[in-house]
């Protein structure tokens, strides 16, 4: 029923006509929200998260932002880069609005894209680091829009953050951050110092 609609009023005595037209969009929502799939169980720090959000056909392009803690990640590429390194070098705070990859399934950047089945898919990557995380998740919402607002819908899921790959204290007013090494590897560090204990005692020798 989209389309351009005409109204047209005539008067009687005078003959005359006025004649307006508009044209009405009308919109065919989903009837589910947006998909966010891809979300694993556990992630630790460093590593790459990788999550899609999809959103079923709808009659109007949709419009798939991703928001990471509440903010908006925006897509990085090398002009945002050189910007933000030209930035540090002046002095200025140091800048880091641009860490997030939007990508296509084939790895191509690019907007949402349209699959077999009419609906629209967007893929973000980042590698999750200490700043993302927020009281032991990172949360990431998948927002869709279409028709300049008129249709709006999100979803948000929590990525769990493994406890061993971020975990700090605080001591009095100083900040002591421990890295958790695991037991085999602990014990491989005393061989290594170990070895190399014994060979400078041989070099003085």
């Amino acid at each position: 029923m989209s389309g351009y609609y005409t109204c047209e009023v005539t008067t009687q005595e005078l003959y005359e006509t006025v004649t307006k037209k508009h044209y009405l969009l009308v919109v065919q929502p989903p009837s589910v929200p947006p998909e966010i799939t891809g979300v694993p169980l556990e992630i630790p720090i460093k590593e790459w998260l990788k999550i899609q959000c999809h959103l079923p056909w709808m009659n109007v392009k949709p419009q798939l932002e991703f928001y990471v803690n509440g903010r908006r990640a925006r897509h990085m590429n090398d002009i945002q880069v050189q910007k933000i390194l030209k930035e540090n070098v002046k002095g200025r705070k140091r800048m880091r609005p641009f860490e997030y990859s939007i990508v296509n399934e084939d790895g191509t950047d690019a907007s949402p894209f349209e699959d077999d089945e009419g609906g629209t898919t967007t893929v973000l990557e980042f590698p999750v680091k200490k700043h993302h995380v927020r009281q032991g998740k990172v949360e990431v919402k998948c927002k869709a829009t279409a028709a300049s607002g008129l249709y709006e819908s999100e979803t948000i899921v929590n990525v769990p953050v493994m406890k061993d790959s971020y975990r700090f204290y605080e001591s009095g007013a100083s900040r002591n951050f421990h890295c958790l090494v695991p037991v085999d590897v602990k014990i491989l560090l005393q061989i290594l110092i170990g070895l190399l204990w014994n060979a400078y005692q041989n070099i003085l020798k």
